[in-house]
């Protein structure tokens, strides 16, 4: 694929995306590398193959998480420091937007007399069990 196949989103749309991603995407690192693979490159030819590639191999050297810091790389590709910094972000925010939305739920719960046992379950504060819990929630 050459330079001119490739599209370039704009900022809004690259701060939608991976907002998407990280709101759907399951799996740990391989789930979430997997998903920014096929929605990035083979889907919305943003970025080419073999540039995913190299920052993905970047990234395992680097300690910490390979999927945050893939999103960043993709990001800072696209539009600079702006779109590192949105794509980063989104892949750690996620989460407190969603613990936000279920704690409004179970306060809502609290103000109509029911105990919101489901929500306290689901959102003790840990990064990982909002997405999963999400739908008991509702």
């Amino acid at each position: 694929m050459n330079e001119r196949e490739l599209q370039r989103p704009s900022l809004g749309e690259l701060l939608r995306v991976f907002f998407h991603i990280g709101c759907i995407s399951f799996g740990g690192a391989a789930g979430q590398i997997a998903l920014m693979h096929r929605m990035l490159v083979d889907e919305r030819k943003w970025i080419e193959e073999r540039d995913f590639v190299s920052g993905l191999n970047f990234c395992t050297l680097l300690p910490g998480p390979e999927a945050q810091q893939l999103a960043t790389y993709i990001g800072w590709r696209l539009h600079g420091l702006p779109g590192g910094t949105i794509a980063g972000m989104l892949f750690v925010r996620r989460n407190r937007v969603i613990r936000r939305v279920g704690r409004r739920r179970q306060q809502s719960h609290a103000r109509q007399g029911e105990k919101g046992w489901r929500c306290r379950r689901c959102f003790p504060g840990h990064d990982e069990t909002p997405v999963c819990c999400l739908g008991v929630c509702y």
